[in-house]
């Protein structure tokens, strides 16, 4: 069992940090009576926060406003337990060094984040299930790219790859034991770039042209070139496939908010001055790999049907992330697992306050979001619904294109690994053969 006081003092450890050193701290701070008031304070000074152990098993949280997917949330690291006699205020150093105490069924001996870290099972662990932990060590190694990850399952030099290129996975080993697929909560869109900040182009304040954009893409063709089965389907919500609505799933329940029609797409951007004489001139900026190159050519190809013009740009992974976050773009690829497991954790990157640089969403969207706070039930999934449709349909400010599974390699005869919609694992009883 874990100390009800650890857990109260790794919540407040976590605003202690504050965002620049803790990410997720705003699922505190936007949610706990006083959180973002104590937000960056000693932990010391933090007793009027609203998150109290009244008893041994029991945490109390005071929410400032409703929040249906709270206990959904809880699952982020933010809220984990901490020792105070390890973890310090202000210091998020103690996270590489592998002699601070875990309570988990293994415990870090060696942490090198740029080349491996080695867990060993936690003799203290105290199992009460009926699964059976068997692995003694668990070795997590750093690789530089998708190509290095399968290439070292193929030698043998690991037993699980979790980041390969579904594609070329899947048509090496479809059909076989060692491929793992499962549906995941993930979508794949471009973000148009609407703003005056940084890059932007003049066209994208068109919702007109936006729209014509939308409209020119047949996704079904970025299905067929990606090449990987049922891996991956058509998107034309920004929501994708595995979220609870009313009465079903929440993308089938909101249906296709944009659709594919280049005559309308043609008309739509020669009503804005845009023809084949006249071609729209617009740079799609990605970070590359196999599949984001092939995504990348089919938008180029589809695109010049309907008189645009696209430039493909690439960027080292961790400067077009940077750049994207300083609105340095015109079109930009974006994807994301869900953070929790509802509709807002995708809903909420379009809102003004949770990007670095607004650069899509207006303050209409950012009112329809708040809104929802007020709702529950099956009105806050209709409003919901009415945001997206807002978002995707009515102002376009982004463009869905595909949902797909989470795919990764296993040794053959691997059992007992639990994969989760938003494409995380837990190894605890695995079972891998020698």
């Amino acid at each position: 069992m874990v100390n009800k006081l650890l857990l109260v003092y790794g919540m407040k450890h976590a605003l202690n940090l504050g965002s620049a050193d803790s990410t997720y701290v705003f699922f505190i701070t936007d949610n706990v009576e006083g959180a973002a008031e104590l937000e960056g304070k000693p932990t010391a000074e933090m007793d009027s926060l609203g998150i109290t152990a009244p008893d041994d098993f029991t945490i109390e949280f005071k929410l400032k406003k409703l929040c249906p997917y709270f206990d959904s949330l809880l699952a982020a690291g933010v809220f984990y337990p901490a020792r105070e006699e390890f973890v310090k205020d202000g210091d998020y150093t103690w996270a590489d060094d592998a002699s601070v105490p875990y309570n988990g069924p293994f415990h870090p001996t060696a942490i090198d984040r740029a080349s491996e870290i080695v867990m060993e099972r936690n003799e203290y662990f105290v199992n009460n299930t009926d699964n059976e932990i068997v692995v003694e060590k668990i070795i997590a190694k750093t690789m530089p790219d998708m190509d290095a990850e399968l290439m070292a399952f193929q030698t043998g030099e690991i037993d699980f790859a979790t980041a390969v290129d579904p594609a070329t996975v899947y048509n090496l080993y479809n059909g076989k034991d060692e491929l793992e697929a499962i549906d995941s909560v993930i979508n794949y869109y471009v973000m148009f770039n609407c703003s005056d900040a940084g890059g932007a182009n003049e066209a994208l304040k068109d919702v007109n042209v936006r729209k014509a954009i939308a409209y020119a893409i047949d996704r079904d063709q970025i299905v067929t070139a990606l090449d990987a089965g049922d891996v991956y389907y058509p998107l034309y919500g920004y929501v994708p496939k595995g979220f609870a609505g009313n009465t079903g799933d929440f993308r089938e329940e909101g249906g296709d908010l944009v659709g594919y029609d280049p005559e309308m797409s043609k008309q739509l951007l020669a009503d804005a001055g845009f023809d084949e004489s006249n071609p729209l001139e617009l740079t799609y900026y990605y970070n590359q790999n196999t599949m984001h190159d092939t995504v990348a050519a089919v938008l180029k190809s589809e695109l010049a049907k309907v008189n645009v013009n696209l430039t493909l740009k690439t960027g080292e992974i961790r400067t077009f992330f940077a750049d994207r976050n300083d609105g340095l773009f015109e079109l930009a690829r974006g994807a994301m697992s869900a953070d929790y497991m509802d509709v807002r954790t995708f809903l909420d990157m379009a809102l003004s306050t949770y990007q670095a640089t607004p650069t899509w969403g207006d303050a209409t969207y950012d009112q329809m979001i708040a809104d929802t706070d007020l709702l529950t039930g099956a009105e806050r999934i209709d409003a919901l619904h009415a945001a997206e449709e807002y978002l995707v349909g009515e102002q376009v400010y982004t463009l869905p294109l595909f949902g797909y599974k989470n795919v990764c390699l296993k040794k053959a005869g691997t059992t007992g690994q639990l994969g989760s919609p938003q494409g995380n694992y837990v190894f605890w009883y695995v079972h891998v053969p020698e």
